[in-house]
């Protein structure tokens, strides 16, 4: 697929490296690709008005209307109707129990059950920098203007409701958006 019709989406990708189908991210590029198609005209006009005023974390740039994510030459894009769950993840890595780095990260999950990362970020194992927490609570501020009904953060209960009835908790999360 390409962009040249949408200049401002364009320039964001081609900012971020563009996108290119090589030998080692012909999968992630068939998926990136096939993504755009979920996008209705509507969709793409209002995402093209938006991307200069996104917000971006890590490897993806929010807006209202979708989410950017570009990695390993490739675009992929969630439309923000088929977000239902948002949660950071923090893994610590120990040497003999002694914390040396935390590995920050935020995950989305979308209502085909598929998990995408908006990327990842570290800091030292003792630092107190909360950085998923933040751009968490930012990207909510974001998305509430368009869909108020998303789940962020972790919890037992929202993750035992994906297991079990993922489509009866996307049809709740669309109840309350």
């Amino acid at each position: 697929m390409g962009f040249e019709q949408y200049p401002r989406i364009s320039a964001y990708i081609q900012s971020k490296g563009g996108v290119k189908r090589g030998a080692l991210n012909k999968k992630a590029y068939d998926e990136g690709m096939e993504s755009w198609n979920k996008l209705t005209p509507d969709e793409y006009q209002r995402l093209e008005n938006e991307v200069d005023q996104g917000f971006k974390i890590f490897d993806a740039l929010v807006t209202p209307t979708a989410i950017i994510i570009t990695k390993l030459k490739t675009a992929k894009v969630i439309p923000v109707r088929d977000i239902l769950w948002m949660y950071p993840r923090v893994v610590t890595t120990r040497y003999y129990f002694i914390p040396t780095t935390k590995t920050h990260n935020l995950l989305v999950m979308d209502r085909y059950g598929e998990y995408e990362t908006l990327g990842f970020t570290t800091t030292g194992g003792f630092s107190k920098k909360t950085p998923v927490d933040d751009a968490l609570k930012t990207i909510k501020s974001i998305l509430d203007l368009t869909r108020k009904g998303i789940v962020y953060g972790y919890n037992d209960q929202v993750a035992s409701a994906v297991e079990t009835n993922l489509q009866g908790f996307a049809a709740h999360v669309d109840s309350n958006s």
